[in-house]
């Protein structure tokens, strides 16, 4: 009966750890995301030429 008691106890620390690695990982995952960002470049028209101010 006490080992029963002890495996039972064991894989409820295991859960326990599993799920708190778990959570870690994925807020460290949601740190890595930016949320500015910026874009530079040209806009042409047909000709090939800048268009003023776009």
């Amino acid at each position: 009966m006490q080992t029963f008691s002890l495996n039972l106890w064991k894989q409820n620390i295991l859960k326990s750890v599993s799920l708190l690695l778990l959570a870690l990982f994925l807020s460290a995952q949601s740190f890595a995301q930016s949320t500015d960002a910026t874009i530079a470049g040209k806009i042409l028209d047909e000709k090939g030429e800048a268009i003023p101010g776009a």
